[in-house]
């Protein structure tokens, strides 16, 4: 019963000394902790956690799915030369994805031609990889000539729903234009040299090399360009590219 009574005392006293004591000094902790509104900055670093993870998370997000190559149109895959698990670089080149139910043509026209071509006009192209001629349809006209060639850039779309037309393919274009009169001479004679037109001319039993510019062709005709060509002066059309000005030449019937 002793034990007991002085068990009880020792508890009273801790009470009485301790416990009171410590539950004031935690009730002035938290009436502190209210009074200078500090949760507000628990709050405030929270969400600036909240907004760092968010951050990390769209990064890392952003890092995975461009690990996944994705076109914005669909189409064939081509010109792809690529192994499994190869490292590719970060601007490496991956492929081209065509859409070759539709394909196009560029061509560049003469200055003098260019008034006579526009949108939607009808066109013939020979497809000589095939044999084949393909009708086109002229889609775009640059209205700006190119600096170099001085020709205006024209577009032509060619109808491809059999799949026959392959990226790459070479091709022939006719365009009608409005009919003129020009000169022209056989395609054979017109002589190529250092990227350079030239033709042979026969004057009084003499060959004339001159340089020229040539614009519009036909099957066999080109038309030529020259201050130094009149209606009806003989061409040379064999041999010319063994002549030089001055040499004797004479007419072959």
């Amino acid at each position: 019963m002793t034990s007991s009574f002085q068990e009880a005392k020792v508890r009273y006293e801790s009470l009485k000394n301790g416990g009171v004591r410590e539950k004031e000094a935690t009730y002035l902790l938290y009436k502190k902790y209210k009074d200078d509104q500090s949760w507000k900055y628990d709050i405030s670093m929270s969400e600036a956690d909240y907004q760092l993870s968010l951050a990390e998370f769209n990064a890392s997000k952003e890092d995975y799915d461009d690990l996944r190559v994705k076109a914005k149109i669909s189409g064939l895959i081509t010109d792809m030369d690529l192994d499994l698990y190869q490292y590719i670089d970060e601007k490496k080149f991956l492929f081209s994805i065509i859409d070759d139910s539709l394909m196009k043509v560029e061509m560049g026209v003469p200055g003098e031609d260019i008034s006579n071509i526009s949108i939607g006009k009808e066109t013939a192209v020979y497809i000589p990889d095939i044999s084949r001629t393909v009708s086109g349809k002229v889609y775009e006209v640059n209205p700006s000539a190119n600096p170099v060639t001085k020709k205006f850039t024209v577009k032509i779309s060619l109808d491809n729903s059999d799949g026959i037309l392959k990226k790459g393919m070479y091709s022939e274009v006719r365009l009608q234009s409005n009919p003129k009169n020009v000169l022209a001479v056989p395609k054979e004679a017109v002589m190529v040299k250092d990227l350079l037109s030239y033709i042979a001319l026969a004057k009084d039993g003499e060959a004339k090399v001159i340089r020229v510019e040539t614009g519009m062709e036909s099957d066999s005709l080109y038309e030529i360009i020259s201050s130094e060509i009149s209606p009806g002066d003989m061409v040379v059309v064999q041999g010319q590219y063994l002549l030089e000005n001055g040499d004797s030449i004479r007419e072959v019937e």
